[in-house]
């Protein structure tokens, strides 16, 4: 989606009135601009990293977000809007300056302001195909529509520069039989709903991609290649390159480089010859890959598949890649495969380097056969959602970030996903979730986000 122009408005338009204050907006603007070229975290390396800037924005990249240096309260009935962190402290040892920033009016239909060399990302967690979600996009004459379950979130998806999505399950099409847990496979009209809910990037490195072995590798690159030649897909291929390949889109004067890989593909093995089907976490190749992207890029952001599965803790294996891709020059990771969110963090070298990463987004959307206390947290996800800037001295880095909570909302014939900010006590009675975990309610959703990422991004009153 991002093609040479902005796709967002210019609150100026909207909320300023007045040439005096739009030309004191402006100058204000520039001199802040002019200070964050100094800032310790506009870069090390090749002018990339998290900045400290403060205020440089007048809007948050979400919709109906709030000023982060408001208390946070929580709201059993559901009401309010979703917290956006903005340069507070990380929750490590490594401790990073305040930015009180501003925020929106409480109207989801306003657009952010978006200069022109700012590049807005988002990111969603799992797309896991259940049996009972692809029963339920089943129509009369035997056609599929998933479009219902991203229809809550489409506007903040397709508002977007950069859309991504991890379809954690395979789409290999009716013709290799579709299933759900535990050996997946998707009908395409799965990814015809995230092309039309606005993604532009599909994250296929996941443990699920050999379950329908080569030939749903070929289906599923196949469907991308010729029904949505202009959506990116990363992670898996049909055919060996010639070189390592590396994706490098540039958006707004800003090239940003995507990688996706995977720990593992549950112990299925590629046909021989076939190691190159699949993108894997392998020491070698991912210091390799990034390596380049420092040289060819301004900003890289790493997509790894790992972590322990239903553990909001951050394991050693984490850690340790963490310790890779930020020794070798990483600016953002967005992990996924835990089915549950972890924690947000900005780590930092000694070189001065930073890196932001969220260790797992959960799942957007799921129905797991699981039943007892640990299924509500598998049913709560998040929203990675950021803005990447270059200043004027050249310098690309992340100066907004936010995590937003999302809900998955089953019902008997359907599953969609909806804010958190916009789900209440009401709805969540209401979720078939309930037959498998009795306590599962608004509140419990609260708690799991609270427990995870704190309570700065509760939704508040």
């Amino acid at each position: 989606m991002c093609g040479g122009s902005s796709r967002f408005k210019d609150p100026g338009r909207e909320y300023m009135k007045g040439r005096a204050r739009i030309i004191l907006t402006a100058v204000c603007l520039s001199l802040l601009l002019t200070v964050s070229a100094c800032s310790p975290f506009a870069g090390s390396g090749r002018n990339a990293g998290i900045s400290a800037e403060a205020g440089t924005e007048t809007r948050n990249p979400v919709p109906g977000g709030q000023d982060p240096s408001e208390g946070s309260t929580r709201d059993p009935a559901g009401q309010g809007d979703p917290r956006e962190k903005v340069r507070e402290p990380a929750p490590t040892e490594h401790t990073f300056p305040d930015d009180p920033g501003t925020h929106a009016e409480d109207a989801p239909d306003q657009t952010p302001y978006h200069p022109s060399d700012t590049v807005r990302l988002v990111a969603v967690g799992d797309v896991l195909m259940h049996d009972r979600i692809i029963a339920a996009g089943k129509r009369e004459d035997g056609s599929y529509d998933y479009r219902f379950i991203f229809e809550n979130v489409k506007e903040t998806i397709s508002c977007a520069d950069i859309a991504v999505v991890n379809q954690e399950t395979i789409l290999g099409g009716k013709e290799l039989g579709l299933s759900g847990y535990p050996s997946f496979n998707s009908p395409f009209e799965v990814g015809d709903a995230e092309a039309d809910a606005g993604f532009d990037i599909i994250l296929h490195a996941t443990n699920h991609a050999l379950d329908r072995g080569f030939k749903g590798i070929q289906n599923c690159v196949g469907f991308w290649e010729e029904c949505h030649p202009g959506v990116t897909y990363l992670g898996i291929r049909d055919e060996e390159p010639e070189e390592p390949p590396l994706y490098i889109t540039e958006c707004n004067g800003i090239k940003i480089a995507f990688l996706n890989y995977t720990y593992g593909t549950n112990g299925i093995r590629p046909p021989a010859g076939k190691e190159y089907i699949v993108d894997v976490l392998d020491r070698e190749r991912v210091a390799e890959d990034l390596d380049r992207a420092e040289k060819e890029a301004d900003i890289t952001v790493v997509f790894p598949h790992w972590g322990t599965e239903y553990s909001p803790e951050v394991s050693p294996e984490q850690e340790k890649w963490t310790g890779l891709f930020l020794e070798h020059g990483a600016d953002i990771c967005i992990g996924t495969h835990p089915h549950v969110i972890e924690p947000l963090r900005e780590v930092t070298d000694e070189e001065g380097h930073s890196m932001l990463v969220y260790y797992s987004l959960g799942n957007f959307v799921n129905a797991t056969s699981g039943e007892g206390k640990k299924v509500t947290p598998r049913m709560v996800g998040g929203i990675a959602d950021m803005c990447i800037r270059k200043d004027a001295g050249g310098k690309c880095y992340v100066y907004r970030y936010s995590a937003v909570p999302v809900v998955c909302h089953l019902t008997e014939d359907s599953a969609q996903v909806y804010f958190l900010k916009d789900y209440n006590g009401e709805m969540a009675s209401e979720n078939r979730i309930c037959l498998q975990d009795p306590d599962f309610s608004y509140e419990a959703c609260l708690d799991v986000v609270e427990q995870v990422w704190g309570p700065e991004y509760l939704p508040r009153r």
